[in-house]
């Protein structure tokens, strides 16, 4: 462990060293020579869309006096900065309207323009985007002031005052795994824990049964287990006297006569509707009368000859069981081979008899296999098929049975860790585990005070459950986190800081 955290130490100090400021035309200067009482405080702005985070500072918004302003605009799908371009940008008021000058692109998400307004009061800014063949519109509200000195109070007042938030600049989170979000809102119950096995799906499974009496014969060697066989594949031939079954007889001579009567009936219908006697849906309708008939005449045909039975897949899957051998005496209407198509599992679970009443409100699962893969419920399409009433004489659990989607990963016959999340009647805070740092046994969060400052907070854990947490206190709903790369800022706060305006565009 402390091998790999040296490693990862290596690794940030090569990250730092990449992200040292960004080679400014003195144009991309705010006079940083000069005494920085002097500066004039920007006003700090941070929006949320469905699609994009934007974070701008600006130069206070004063009528009839220009203001710069520098913008980054972060896809919210991965956390990477907006390489489009933005096409326009309008500020209007009521029937009012300004349009942005001086519209650069600086470097891949991060755009300098000029707003020079016309009236005071609240405005709107648009900011229309287009991203190779995609359309993007952006809106937020602002305030334009009509003198200077509310315009610099209303940016004292965006300004973060915490005095040891840790600094990460937009340039340096886009070049990892980063990304922010609220905690949520849940009524979590108790979490249970349990192992699962994975088995096929009863109800999806397909059983081929014997139409006759006979041995079956397996001459190309297709009856094994977990074989992989294709609907109307021949699996192997059940050798028995078929003149003999005279059910089979019948069964045979009935649909033989369903077909050719179908036909008959179908050929008139399509001869009366040409001539437009028969209406749409009766010829439709003698159509799929028809097509049943030669499917089911045609498959018996193809099964059941004088000297034995066909045996056919009736679907595509994998042979999940062979009752009978090959060379083996099998009857009529006994099961033969089960074929499983593997869209569905079976997970099968002992659970403590403790968890009996919050079984009955199971919220989601998760699933963790042997090798570390997690599946969530998103991707499970499960479904409570039962909960045992009582326990198990063996081993005093109650049996829970849950099924779920299949999955390249998931195989029957296998043991999963099953977490199964119930509701409570309590709401609780639920961070990925990922927004967690531990230092000295106690976990820490960083809140974003805004896009490129997060204050380092301590947070109290009630447990540890999946890839979550659920937060007894020390947060609260509505503040925004890190919940991906919050290991690099704990990195950056251990190696002394950062400058706050390293790998940053000024």
């Amino acid at each position: 462990m402390k091998a790999y955290h040296a490693l990862l130490g290596l690794l940030f100090a090569g990250f730092l060293f990449s992200c040292q400021p960004y080679s400014h035309s003195n144009e991309d200067h705010h006079h940083h020579d000069e005494d920085h009482s002097h500066e004039v405080v920007p006003l700090m702005l941070t929006r949320y869309s469905e699609s994009f985070e934007l974070f701008a500072e600006a130069e206070p918004l004063v009528v009839d006096q220009t203001s710069e302003v520098l913008a980054h605009f972060t896809h919210l799908a991965n956390f990477k900065p907006f390489d489009g371009e933005i096409t326009s940008i309008n500020l209007t008021q009521d029937d009012h309207a300004t349009v942005a000058k001086a519209i650069k692109k600086v470097k891949p998400g991060i755009f300098r323009f000029q707003l020079t307004p016309k009236h005071a009061g609240k405005h709107e800014v648009e900011f229309i985007m287009k991203d190779q063949a995609v359309d993007y519109s952006f809106r937020l509200d602002l305030i334009v002031s009509s003198t200077k000195p509310e315009a610099e109070e209303i940016a004292e007042s965006s300004q973060v005052s915490i005095s040891d938030a840790q600094f990460f600049s937009k340039e340096q989170s886009w070049k990892i795994d980063f990304a922010t979000d609220y905690p949520k809102l849940s009524q979590q119950g108790p979490q249970i824990k349990a192992t699962a096995k994975l088995s096929p799906l009863p109800s999806k499974v397909a059983t081929i049964h014997a139409g006759i009496s006979g041995i079956i014969s397996d001459p190309d060697n297709k009856l094994f287990p977990g074989r992989k066989v294709e609907k109307g594949e021949a699996l192997a031939w059940l050798k028995g006297n078929l003149l003999a079954d005279e059910s089979i007889q019948l069964r045979m001579a009935q649909a033989r006569k369903q077909w050719e009567k179908a036909e008959q009936d179908f050929l008139r219908v399509k001869s009366l509707r040409e001539e437009k006697i028969v209406s749409e849906r009766e010829f439709l309708d003698a159509q799929l009368a028809y097509h049943l008939a030669e499917n089911e005449w045609l498959n018996l045909e193809r099964s059941f000859q004088p000297d034995g039975q066909v045996l056919l897949a009736t679907e595509s899957g994998r042979l999940h069981r062979v009752y009978v051998e090959s060379g083996e005496y099998a009857e009529a209407g006994q099961a033969l081979f089960a074929i499983d198509p593997g869209s569905h599992l079976l997970l099968e679970a002992q659970i403590a008899p403790r968890y009996r009443k919050n079984l009955s409100r199971i919220a989601s699962i998760e699933l963790k296999t042997s090798d570390g893969a997690y599946f969530l419920s998103e991707s499970l399409d499960w479904n409570v098929l039962s909960i045992g009433s009582s326990t198990q004489a063996d081993n005093f659990q109650l049996p829970v049975l849950i099924a779920v989607r299949s999955h390249p990963d998931l195989f029957a016959g296998t043991f999963v860790e099953l977490m199964i999340r119930t509701q409570g009647e309590t709401e609780h805070l639920i961070v990925p585990q990922t927004a967690l740092v531990e230092q000295q046994g106690n976990y820490f969060v960083y809140v974003q005070h805004h896009p490129e400052s997060f204050e380092k907070r301590f947070v109290q854990v009630e447990a540890l459950f999946g890839q979550d947490a659920i937060i007894r206190s020390g947060l609260q709903p509505n503040e925004r986190m890190v919940t991906r790369g919050a290991i690099l800022l704990k990195l950056a706060e251990a190696s002394g800081g950062l400058d706050a305006h390293a790998g940053h565009v000024h």
